[in-house]
This record gives C-alpha cells, sequence and structure tokens, in this order.
C-alpha cells in the first residue's frame, strides 16, 4: 500500500473506522492497496475494540497511522479525531469511506478530479453498489423540513448535482470540513452526513456526484438494517435535527408529520407482532427528550 508517495497530486487522506469487525476492515484496506492514485495516506480509527481486530489490524497493514478510541464514540465522534489527523498532517481533502466497503482502483482519481474542477464543491461522492453490481446509493434528495431521505438509484452518465452524499463514500474538501468543525459528534449512528450536506448547502456549497467512482458496499452491515436499533437512532437523530437546525414554523410542520407517521407506523407494526420497533422509537423519543446517552446495539437485543 504505497500510501505516502509525494506527487504533484493533491493529498489525501483516507479514513475509515473500525469497530471490533476485522474481516470487514481488513478487505476494505486490501482494496485500498490497489488504488491507482499515487498520493494518499490511509487513517484507520478504532473504536475501542475489545476483540483483538485492532491488534490485528495494527500487525498486517503497518503502513496505516492508527487513530485509538478510548470506546466506541459512534461514527462521527469515530471519524472525528483522524479527520483532524488527516489534516494536521497536510491533506488537501479526506475521503470517508465505511470499512465494509470494496473500492475500484479508479475511485480516488475520479473524485478528487472532480473536486479539483468543481472550486465549489464541499463533497464529493460517487455510486454504491451492492455484491449483485445492482445501484443503491449514487447521491439522493433530503427534506430537511420532514427529514426524510431517498437514495437515487440511477445516476447520471456524468458529473452532477446532488443534495445528499452517503457517509460511506464522500471525499471532503478541506475548507470546508474546517469551517464546519468536522461532523457533528452528538449523532451517534445516523444523520450526521445528511446534516453535513444540509449544512453545505446552506453555506453555498455545492455537493457533487461522480457516477465513474464506484464502490461495493452491502448497505446495513454496522447494525440489523431495518431492525430495532436503527429505528431507536433514526426517531431520536431526526428530532435532534428538527431542534437544532429548524425554525419555529419548520418544526411545527416536522412534527407534526412525524408524530402521525409514527402513529401510523405503531398501528402497523402492532397489527404485524413487531413490538420492538415500537419499543424502540418510544425509546429514541424518551431519550431525546431527557438528553440521555446514546443506547448501543446491546441495548435491542431479544
Amino acid at each position: 500500500m504505497d500510501s505516502v508517495t509525494e506527487s504533484d497530486s493533491p493529498l489525501v487522506g483516507i479514513v475509515t473506522l473500525n469497530w471490533n469487525s476485522y474481516e470487514d476492515t481488513a478487505k476494505c484496506l486490501n482494496s485500498i492497496r490497489e488504488l491507482g492514485y499515487n498520493n494518499y495516506r490511509v487513517y484507520v480509527a478504532d473504536n475501542g475494540s475489545e476483540d483483538g481486530s485492532l491488534e490485528a489490524l495494527k500487525k498486517e497493514f503497518d503502513c496505516c497511522k492508527f487513530i485509538e478510541n478510548d470506546e466506541n464514540l459512534g461514527f462521527a465522534g469515530g471519524n472525528n479525531p483522524a479527520i483532524s489527523e488527516a489534516f494536521s498532517d497536510g491533506s488537501d481533502y479526506v475521503l470517508l469511506l465505511n470499512n465494509d466497503a470494496v473500492v475500484e482502483p479508479d475511485l480516488l482519481g475520479h473524485l478528487v478530479e472532480t473536486a479539483e474542477e468543481h472550486s465549489n464543491a464541499a463533497i464529493v461522492g460517487g455510486v454504491a453498489l451492492n455484491s449483485e453490481g445492482e445501484v443503491h446509493s449514487a447521491g439522493g434528495k433530503f427534506s430537511p423540513v420532514l427529514t426524510t431521505l431517498s437514495h437515487n438509484t440511477e445516476p447520471d452518465d456524468s458529473v452532477y448535482e446532488t443534495s445528499f452524499i452517503s457517509g460511506a463514500l464522500m471525499l471532503l474538501r478541506r475548507e470546508f470540513i474546517t469551517e464546519v468543525d468536522g461532523l457533528n459528534d452528538d449523532y451517534f449512528f445516523g444523520m450526521e452526513d445528511a446534516e453535513l450536506c444540509w449544512q453545505a448547502t446552506q453555506q453555498g456549497w455545492n455537493l457533487l456526484i461522480n457516477p465513474k467512482a464506484r464502490i461495493y458496499h452491502d448497505i446495513g452491515a454496522s447494525a440489523e438494517r431495518g431492525g430495532p436499533f436503527r429505528y431507536y437512532h433514526d426517531a431520536r437523530n431526526r428530532l435532534y435535527f428538527a431542534h437544532s437546525n429548524l425554525t419555529i414554523p419548520e418544526q411545527t410542520v416536522f412534527f407534526s408529520f412525524f408524530f402521525m407517521s409514527r402513529l401510523f407506523r405503531f398501528i402497523q407494526w402492532g397489527a404485524t407482532g413487531n413490538s420492538n420497533l415500537i419499543r424502540a422509537v418510544v425509546l429514541g423519543i424518551f431519550d431525546f427528550s431527557r438528553n440521555a446517552d446514546y443506547r448501543g446495539v446491546h441495548d435491542f437485543k431479544r
């Protein structure tokens, strides 16, 4: 992994987050080894892993720089120290990359080329495909008043604007991410990428997708897709976003929509025997209202 080659190309710090996940992270790092881009450094942020994965990764990938967090700080809190380290080392851009993603060799070249050609692009993303080669995210639309998100699954043929880029693959411009002081670590899991994109557009930056930049990423590897852990964080994070960012009239619309849609969901889940999802949402609302610590995956085991 020639991650320290000097070049006229902008220096990119590639940041990936590990938590008790040796196999996924090792697979990701091995794919990074095949990148054709010649000026990058790799930073692995570890969120207090207890399964020996950190020690194994340090032994196998000694060319990476490891940032060891004492505990699980979530996505934003876990990544922020590594982002800061990359910029301290002189990186012009930081690439946030999920540890359960595999990159194509030309990924970084396409992302940097787009960022260099469009100086007003705060974030550049690409296309995420599942293991069957189907697109599950190529940008998307974030509606801040309703805090709803829809992923684009039909990318254009050339670079295009979007209002949302997934945190699984984000090339962050130094000037922008420094301006907003990193990811908002008041979120533990989810919505930090949506808020970051919203901040960029509010401040007049552009968000761009280069459809030639591709990763393979089976969404949901970090937590059960559609399970109570996700619904808990979805409820809590949406409430937090609305409370922190929306005007009073916008909050009125949001809260009306949120609680009516949750009531509909409760009826649906009750009829199908999914009381665990009702409990997760209620806990999310309750914990938000009292500003409690976030709950982890273990809190939702049956």
